[in-house]
């Protein structure tokens, strides 16, 4: 874990008289739980990272902008839903605003469970595996699930080579669901597992942050984040992107009128911001931008600390 990270996760555990932090903590070490298990889920590694993401949000806002966190979970007068609450408020010239905090991280989302990876390579199978997760798709089956189907394909691949392929001309062939795809690279010894992804676009990007209409993997249109926030009643929205994407052409690619303030802030018009202040987007290598609403006057969250 890098400096930033521990320094967040440090940052995040000074903030015991903030409304709510106790429950934010407890809510956190249950994650921290559920993810150093075995058998953890591609769901449970996700919901942990999302707790971690508020957490990074929380220690950017402190060591570049000297804004104070005032509260966790708290519902936003402007919410059009009451069982609706924000990720974090904050105080900015005494005035307080609301924070709803996401990420759109694939390398997580399609990563493969650790279980899996461990009883792949103790099975010794005689091969080791590249999955690679489909996009947009998780590994959803448990480790013996996995390993069951893995054997079976095997046993079958080899008893219709044994039968039709000479020798010299075997070659395991793929195995293949609506999830997945798994190469077998032969071995003598230690099976090993070579995880792969499909990286999230910046076009994938745009439309989870601005654009309706999107649908779904379950055939329902999805809520674009920035409506989300919007109906939580939140003045930002900050939102990790994959580190490996350039944030100035993202924000170029989404908004096609915007002025650019200073490195790290720019003004847009934008109709699909209306009802936010702005959009603070940021990554893994704390590179960030503030995107303001240049339609309505907005409190700033002004960097302080440019010396970066």
């Amino acid at each position: 874990m890098s400096k930033s990270w521990d320094e967040a996760f440090e940052h995040f555990l000074s903030l015991s008289d903030v409304p709510d932090h106790g429950k934010k903590r407890s809510e956190a070490n249950d994650k921290f739980s559920a993810y150093n298990r075995d058998n953890r889920t591609i769901n449970e590694y996700i919901a942990l990272e999302s707790i971690c993401t508020e957490i990074k949000a929380c220690w950017l806002l402190h060591e570049y902008f000297s804004v104070s966190i005032t509260g966790f979970d708290e519902h936003s007068p402007k919410a059009t839903n009451p069982n609706n609450n924000c990720d974090l408020r904050i105080s900015v010239q005494n005035e307080p605003l609301y924070i709803e905090v996401k990420r759109k991280c694939s390398d997580e989302s399609q990563d493969v469970p650790p279980g899996v990876i461990n009883i792949i390579e103790k099975a010794n199978l005689g091969y080791s595996l590249g999955i690679e997760t489909k996009p947009k798709k998780r590994f959803n089956l448990n480790p013996d699930e996995f390993l069951g189907i893995i054997e079976k394909h095997l046993s079958d691949c080899k008893e219709w080579m044994e039968k039709y392929v000479p020798a010299k001309h075997r070659v395991m062939k793929n195995y293949e669901n609506d999830e997945m795809i798994v190469r077998f690279f032969q071995t003598d010894g230690f099976s090993s597992v070579v995880r792969h992804f499909t990286p999230s676009t910046i076009p994938d990007i745009c439309s989870y942050l601005l654009v309706s209409g999107t649908i779904g993997q379950n055939g329902k249109e999805m809520i674009p984040m920035v409506k989300l926030a919007i109906e939580k009643g939140a003045d930002y929205l900050m939102c990790m992107i994959p580190h490996w994407h350039n944030l100035d052409e993202l924000i170029q690619y989404c908004f096609s009128s915007q002025n650019h303030v200073s490195k790290y802030e720019i003004t847009v018009w934008d109709g699909r911001l209306d009802g936010l202040q702005g959009l603070i987007l940021f990554d893994k290598k704390n590179e960030f931008r503030i995107i303001y609403n240049g339609k309505i006057k907005v409190n700033k969250i002004m960097m302080i600390n440019s010396g970066r």
